[in-house]
């Protein structure tokens, strides 16, 4: 059997799962093109066959062995286009999506488990959920970058409380001198 998959899955250690009857094996894969031989397979029996990444499914199909010429199967595991962007509309290269036991860090095209509807997006303290069943998920993190809102709201304050200095500061000098204004008469 020609295996191929046109949709690749980076950073991700690729395995194939072949189980019929009380037999299993798992073949690490290594490119996305690669002939797979099923040992002491029986013509016309079923075979379900699942693509791993990490450990994670990510795509099962049952397919039946016939005497005909080495069958080919294509594996198109769900793959989503991840793009975190701050409030400026800036990428942002340490954004994490989490899909089940599968972390994926910065912008970029990944594959994700069958049967997964939700995500989270991490970036510093907060996370984001997201909904992954499109083939984009774009999520804007209320950042501006490295500088954060927390970080925008704790200068704020300070400028704040550093006005209200200021201004009491040219309180107490206008109410505390004793400018007396003379009228001369001639």
């Amino acid at each position: 059997m020609h295996v191929v998959i046109p949709n690749e899955c980076p950073d991700l250690r690729l395995e194939l799962l072949i189980k019929y009857g009380n037999n299993q094996y798992v073949i690490p894969l290594s490119g996305s093109s690669e002939d797979v031989n099923i040992p002491d397979a029986i013509i016309s029996s079923q075979v379900q066959v699942e693509l791993l990444g990490n450990g994670s499914l990510l795509y099962s199909r049952i397919i039946t062995i016939n005497n005909s010429n080495p069958e080919e199967l294509v594996i198109n595991p769900h793959i989503v286009n991840f793009a975190p962007t701050d409030l400026l509309n800036n990428e942002l290269p340490n954004a994490i999506l989490n899909i089940g036991d599968l972390y994926y860090v910065g912008p970029g095209k990944y594959c994700v488990p069958i049967n997964s509807s939700i995500g989270m997006v991490i970036y510093g303290n907060d996370i984001y959920v997201v909904n992954i069943t499109s083939g984009n998920v774009n999520v804007r993190v209320w950042t501006l970058g490295a500088l954060g809102i927390k970080s925008l709201l704790i200068i704020f304050g300070l400028l704040t409380l550093l006005l209200i200095i200021v201004l009491m500061i040219k309180g107490l000098s206008n109410g505390g001198s004793n400018d007396d204004d003379y009228i001369v008469i001639e």
